[in-house]
């Protein structure tokens, strides 16, 4: 009697677990409705990387990561972030690839004129600027540390089952007698930005 009820559990669980890893792969789908037109060719959600390639070309910038559930492994998804710049002056497009699938099409900031890319001030660093943003703002970091952690949903009442994220810390130092910046990306989008000691190099 007692195996028979495991065994029940057993199945309800991975009922509940196939369930869950539907719904996670698939549901942001639906959240953004965004298209893209390069050279009149549309791009759409449910477009592979392969049918973007061809009609947009190779994207300006791509940040990959592996996406996870803390108590699926050792299922999980790639989560690829393609950035398109169209111009000077022009909205960035970020495209969201989970699986080989596009599931949403964004608009970030204004690209720069070239001669404006990496000569930031501290104080243009700030949360929400995606990860490409700030490399064109500021150019790549002087230091850079990348980890994995998970981080639940909270939906009503209910947390849903942890999701891996991936954490980054760039560091920006600006010259010397000036405060150092340190940057907490979370997922390539900034959360938080810390103001350290002076610098007393050169």
């Amino acid at each position: 009697m007692r195996m028979t009820y495991d065994l029940a559990k057993s199945f309800r669980f991975l009922f509940q677990l196939i369930a869950v890893l539907s719904l996670w792969a698939l549901g942001s789908i639906a959240a953004y409705a965004l298209t893209l037109n390069c050279d009149n060719e549309i791009v759409d959600v449910g477009d592979r990387t392969f049918d973007v390639l061809r009609k947009c070309g190779k994207p300006s910038f791509v940040d990959r990561r592996f996406e996870s559930l803390l108590y699926a492994y050792p299922f999980g998804i790639e989560v690829q972030d393609w950035y398109y710049e169209f111009g000077t002056n022009q909205l960035v497009r970020m495209l969201r690839f989970r699986n080989d699938r596009l599931v949403s099409v964004k608009t970030g900031g204004y690209s720069f004129d070239y001669e404006q890319r990496g000569y930031c001030e501290p104080q243009q660093i700030e949360p929400g600027l995606s990860k490409f943003e700030l490399l064109l703002r500021c150019g790549k970091p002087d230091s850079r540390y990348t980890r994995t952690g998970f981080r639940s949903q909270r939906i009503g009442d209910v947390f849903t089952q942890p999701v891996s994220v991936q954490i980054d810390e760039w560091i920006y130092s600006f010259g010397s007698n000036r405060f150092i910046r340190y940057v907490t990306l979370v997922d390539g989008r900034i959360t938080k930005v810390e103001t350290g000691e002076r610098d007393e190099g050169p």
